[in-house]
């Protein structure tokens, strides 16, 4: 979580990087979803890839 930051709420803008344990296909624009053992407790869509 950024410094300054305790909770993200709806429609607050974050950047995040991610680095993925499994090799996916994937592409700039595709919407992803990050769950929590069951519900959605975040979306988003993929701005830029690093290598």
């Amino acid at each position: 979580m950024p410094e300054g930051f305790g909770t993200i709420w709806l429609a607050d803008p974050l950047h995040i990087k991610v680095e993925l344990l499994v090799p996916i296909g994937t592409q700039v624009g595709l919407r992803f979803t990050i769950r929590a053992g069951g519900p959605t407790v975040g979306a988003g869509v993929i701005t830029e890839m690093l290598s």
